[in-house]
């Protein structure tokens, strides 16, 4: 039996030890076809060990698909060397999200390859579900600045619409809602506001179907990311947008509960605190207050130990609403921005992020020369 999501680690080792015992015992030129099922579901186990952090896992896992693919050719079991595909892809892309970009590329290969084989008009929902794994390991390569990439991902989530509809496979037409949501959020953040506005009606699209009443803690994941696809376009200036985005962190905020879920709790009050530290600084006052407040909920779970970066980014924007309250003559706000800075600034600087450290140094000088002409 094949090991599942729910299989406790110790378990799911030794799973993966049987299934190394019986490869052993299993002689490939004899009984090739059993030695590629083995292979294939040694690479299963480790896959889901690989999802939960264990990179070596990951690495054996890739290798157990490949040796299962020199049997599972396409001209000899064109199905299952599909499958095989399909599930190298899986493991290389989860692998590429920690870093490799290699393995990103790989996995769209291996995700292509599949879709060869499970085309649209022989399998369309498996055809669908690749599409989507392509628009996912794409994205992941446009988020590390390949443009092409972000417009090919866009691409692929829309040809999974055409198969993933909401009447025919409703849960998976809404998750491809949101990773469309997803691409075309980040491609309005690059100045698309085109892109943000079709954001924001697939993530509306998705909540349909995810609601919170079904699915509780997906709906927080749209509102959150429809709080950042508003607060994008608020940044052209409009304030109704970003009220519309200080209205979605705070839905999300509902069911994204400290105890439920504390870094995305965390995650969720720091961009809220962003979207109350501009219209603070577009005049009102009392939001900049609020933004302080929220910055400091965030930063109870986003500890410099817990999440070093989340922990910077949130100091500094921390920094920002108590220099913009200085700024408006709150004096007493000054030197607590130059505490959040200085602590941003050595955090930053165990990060190795020079340009964020560069960005925090100014500010920092910029607090300090506030406070000397007071």
């Amino acid at each position: 039996m094949r090991p599942s999501a729910l299989t406790t680690d110790i378990a799911l080792r030794r799973v993966a030890e049987r299934y190394r015992t019986a490869l052993v015992r299993t002689a490939r030129i004899e009984n090739p076809d059993a030695w590629a099922a083995l292979q294939d579901d040694l690479g299963a186990a480790l896959t889901i060990l690989g999802e939960r952090g264990d990179d070596v896992a990951l690495r054996e896992a890739v290798a157990a698909f490949r040796d299962a693919l020199k049997v599972r050719t396409r001209k000899r079991d064109p199905c299952e060397w599909a499958t095989t595909q399909n599930n190298l892809g899986n493991a290389l892309l989860t692998l590429g999200q920690r870093g490799d970009d290699a393995a990103i590329r790989d996995a769209i290969a291996a995700y292509r390859n599949a879709a060869m084989e499970n085309n649209r008009k022989r399998n369309p929902l498996d055809w669908a579900n690749t599409q989507n794994n392509i628009g996912n390991a794409l994205l992941t390569l446009a988020k590390r600045g390949d443009d092409a990439a972000l417009h090919d991902a866009i691409t692929a989530y829309r040809r999974a619409l055409k198969e993933h509809t909401r009447g025919r496979a409703a849960r998976a037409w809404a998750m491809t809602q949101t990773n469309l949501g997803n691409a075309l959020l980040t491609l309005g953040q690059r100045g698309d506001n085109a892109a943000l506005r079709d954001a924001i009606t697939a993530y509306c699209e998705a909540a349909k179907e995810l609601t919170r009443e079904r699915a509780p803690l997906d709906w927080a994941a749209i509102q959150n990311n429809l709080g950042v696809a508003y607060q994008a376009l608020a940044k052209r200036g409009d304030n109704a947008p970003l009220l519309d985005a200080i209205t979605a962190f705070r839905a999300a905020l509902e069911e994204r509960t400290r105890r439920r879920a504390p870094l995305y709790w965390a995650a969720t009050q720091h961009n809220l605190g962003n979207a109350l530290r501009v219209l603070g600084e577009r005049g009102n006052v009392a939001a900049l207050h609020d933004a302080v407040t929220t910055y400091r909920a965030a930063l109870e779970e986003r500890t410099r130990e817990r999440t070093p970066l989340g922990y910077a980014q949130t100091q500094c924007e921390l920094g920002n609403a108590l220099q913009a309250l200085g700024e408006r003559g709150h004096d007493e706000a000054l030197p607590a921005s130059i505490a959040a800075y200085t602590n941003a600034l050595a955090a930053l600087r165990a990060c190795g992020v020079p340009a964020y450290v560069a960005e925090a140094k100014r500010s920092l000088a910029r607090a300090r020369r506030l406070l000397r002409g007071r």
